[in-house]
């Protein structure tokens, strides 16, 4: 076999076998065959060499659970498979190399064979990238006064790798910590980034800050039974309350109160909101009519009985006692309620046993005044 005429391209034809080697496609060659009988011939016959399939396609990384198919084939009606099969249920599909039940974080080699006359192959890898997941939507509530908490912990993901957003800085990183002393309420986000296929994925916590401050004026403090007391509620971010009224409890906004027994009550407000409350505390104090007593005779001697000269005060705001000797000399000034003269002058001196002028000067708690004067006999 030998080529007629040589092309001088490059190929060459076996001369026993007739086979082309290098031939160029697209190219007809014209081969010649001569006997070597004894009387010689030859014949000759035209050969096309015919390029190779392009198997050439396109197949992209995708984010797992959606779909890819191969794209770009520049010669249709091959067949795609996996090379080498992964042996993890995913399959491929044969017409279209779309993968199905690809798993994330893997990477897949698909083939794709030609079917015409000259056949051909290529494999490419694609990577099925893992979905990332932010966690779920909510909303959440705070106490003002509540401890510090992590919104991570709250939203159900366990991707540490997002970062989070919102009205002010949260803490901790990842862990978005919430503290409702120092943060401020409203839309926090948890945005965690893909780096494939895959997008980007976002949680949306809205944070609800309840901050109810519970405070009240009283109509008046304090004053002789019967008192009528009107509560006037001054509370703010407040929506329920609770009255202890010691004689009574009450769920109204601003209450009244009639006290009969004279005493000091502790008045309680609860105001709270969403859970969430204060206390507030306030002091009313109720008097007997006003009443002075005064003793005529003491003995200060140490017995420990009626020591002192002291004047038995009810429903008084202030007292003062002078003390005078039978020269009228100021020998005493007492001016503090249940104080009792002990029988000494201002200098600290024993005075002597006798009679004695005291006058007494006392203001109730109802405004009244109340005096008297008179004469005290002391014996040791």
């Amino acid at each position: 076999f030998s080529f007629d005429p040589d092309l001088g391209d490059g190929s060459s034809v076996d001369p026993s076998t007739g086979e082309i080697t290098g031939g160029v496609a697209g190219t007809t060659y014209t081969l010649e065959y001569l006997t070597s009988g004894t009387c010689p011939d030859s014949s000759t016959q035209t050969i096309t060499v015919l390029a190779n399939d392009d198997p050439s396609f396109l197949l992209v990384d995708f984010c797992v659970g959606s779909v890819n198919s191969a794209t770009g084939i520049a010669t249709s009606g091959g067949t795609f498979s996996f090379n080498p099969d992964p042996m993890d249920g995913s399959t491929v599909d044969p017409l279209t190399g779309s993968i199905a039940s690809g798993v994330g974080g893997t990477t897949y080699f698909v083939q794709y064979l030609t079917a015409g006359v000259c056949v051909d192959d290529t494999t490419i890898s694609v990577t099925v990238d893992d979905s990332v997941y932010a966690g779920v939507d909510d909303t959440l509530s705070f106490c003002s006064n509540s401890p510090a908490d992590s919104l991570f912990n709250l939203i159900g993901t366990s991707d540490f790798s997002g970062s989070w957003d919102g009205p002010s800085l949260l803490g901790d990183g990842y862990f978005g910590t919430f503290d409702p002393t120092a943060n401020v309420g409203g839309q926090y986000t948890y945005i965690v980034t893909s780096n494939g296929a895959c997008p980007s994925d976002t949680a949306y916590i809205n944070v609800d800050v309840f901050d109810p401050m519970a405070d009240f004026l009283v109509s008046v403090a304090s004053g002789a039974a019967p008192l009528t007391v009107e509560f006037t509620n001054t509370s703010t971010n407040a929506t329920s309350y609770f009255w202890d009224l010691v004689v009574s409890v009450s769920t109204d906004e601003s209450p009244e109160e009639i006290y009969t027994v004279p005493g000091e009550y502790t008045i309680m407000l609860i105001a709270s909101d969403a859970g969430c409350s204060d206390t507030a505390f306030q002091n009313v104090v109720v008097f007997s009519d006003p009443e002075l007593i005064i003793p005529n005779v003491f003995s200060p001697n140490g017995d420990g009985m009626n020591d002192l000269f002291k004047p038995i005060t009810q429903g008084m705001e202030s007292v003062e006692v002078l003390i005078f000797n039978r020269w009228g000399e100021l020998i005493m000034n007492l001016s503090q309620l249940n104080q009792g003269w002990d029988g000494r002058n201002t200098a600290g001196e024993l005075v002597p046993e006798g009679t004695y002028y005291y006058t007494v000067s006392a203001r109730g708690f109802d405004g009244s005044e109340n005096n008297a004067s008179g004469f005290v006999v002391l014996k040791r």
